[in-house]
């Protein structure tokens, strides 16, 4: 559990907070429309889908920016550590479900 811990710290330092909270945003409004039609057609509370207050749907020159503010901020070295903690972890996973099985 620990090393899920400092993968996640590890990958907020790559992907700030701001990048991550903007994304899902614009995620969230972009299927807001369909999941509002399941809500409408399941009798499921729209409130639960519903994008985050501060949320919205970013426009194409938006998210590149985003995404080279990003690719500014952050350290190739970072990455490729990154990488290969989640590599390792995948890894792991595969072993011990060979293991148990």
């Amino acid at each position: 559990m620990a090393g899920a811990k400092n993968m996640l710290l590890e990958f907020n330092k790559l992907f700030s907070c701001d990048l991550q909270r903007a994304l899902v945003g614009h995620l969230d409004c972009r299927s807001s429309e369909s999941n509002k039609k399941y809500c409408d057609l399941m009798s499921v509370n729209f409130n639960y889908f519903q994008p985050s207050e501060g949320a919205s749907l970013l426009s194409k020159s938006e998210l590149l920016s985003l995404a080279r503010q990003t690719t500014q901020d952050r350290d190739l070295e970072d990455i490729k550590h990154l990488n290969r903690r989640i590599e390792d972890a995948c890894m792991q996973s595969i072993q011990a479900e060979i293991e148990c099985s």
